[in-house]
């Protein structure tokens, strides 16, 4: 949104891959939106006018301050009365199928993507949490990087840009042993306090906390299990209104 001529042009051309290629863009085409206080209405509209469900968009807050980082997406908790809302969006129906303009209007993006990986979380995991250390960090290139305008590669968008958490460049390619001395620094530092916690497999704390859980990370740990719980309830309120909702 806001984005002028290029904005306009980009869209254009998705418009004609629709007409043109409809089942592709069904199952292919993905946008990212970014909301605050004072494009949601605006953002809203678009997608109702677009027609776009929940599945084809993926929406975030503005970028988050340090108080904020300890849930990865999430800019706030549900209150209780959106909580009811969401419960009442999603009876009858499967989430999936929300028109995407619904996720703003209700606030359920604010926690969307929360429950639906917590939904979906994988369960072969070791029996306790003493034989894994937490879900939180990926290993950096193997699904996704991110490339600097200066061509620095960077694990994500989300890392600090300085040349402490660059693993690579677009000349030379990516350096494993960066990758490995990465991974390695931030479990010493995290996983002293992983081991009996009820929330391991559930955990987004990553590296890109680095400088915040060096000043604090039992902080970060309450304040992330806090999250956590929080989702849990939210997802057993809305499993118990429509078992089907994440199908």
């Amino acid at each position: 949104m806001g984005g002028g001529d290029t904005f306009a042009l980009v869209w254009s051309n998705l418009r004609r891959i629709r007409e043109g290629w409809a089942e592709y863009y069904r199952s292919s085409v993905r946008l990212s939106v970014v909301l605050d206080q004072s494009n949601a209405p605006a953002v809203a509209r678009f997608l109702r006018e677009e027609g776009l469900r929940a599945d084809q968009v993926r929406i975030s807050g503005r970028a988050l301050t340090d108080a904020e980082l300890a849930s990865h997406t999430d800019v706030a908790d549900l209150s209780e009365f959106e909580w009811a809302r969401v419960v009442e969006l999603a009876r009858g129906r499967r989430l999936r199928d929300v028109g995407a303009e619904e996720l703003v209007e209700s606030g359920l993006w604010i926690c969307s993507q929360t429950l639906d990986r917590i939904y979906r979380r994988r369960m072969a995991y070791p029996r306790t949490s003493r034989d894994w250390l937490h879900a939180g960090q990926c290993v950096p290139t193997y699904l996704r990087c991110h490339v600097y305008p200066d061509g620095r590669i960077f694990p994500c968008h989300m890392v600090p840009y300085s040349d402490d958490f660059a693993v690579g460049d677009v000349e030379t390619g990516v350096q494993p042993d960066k990758i490995c001395q990465l991974l390695n620094e931030f479990y010493r530092a995290s996983s002293r306090h992983c081991h009996g916690c009820w929330a391991v497999r559930l955990c987004r704390i990553c590296m890109r906390m680095a400088p915040q859980l060096a000043n604090d990370l039992e902080y970060w740990c309450e304040a992330t299990r806090a999250s956590v719980h929080h989702h849990l309830v939210g997802l057993c309120r809305i499993l118990e209104a429509n078992p089907h909702a994440f199908q």
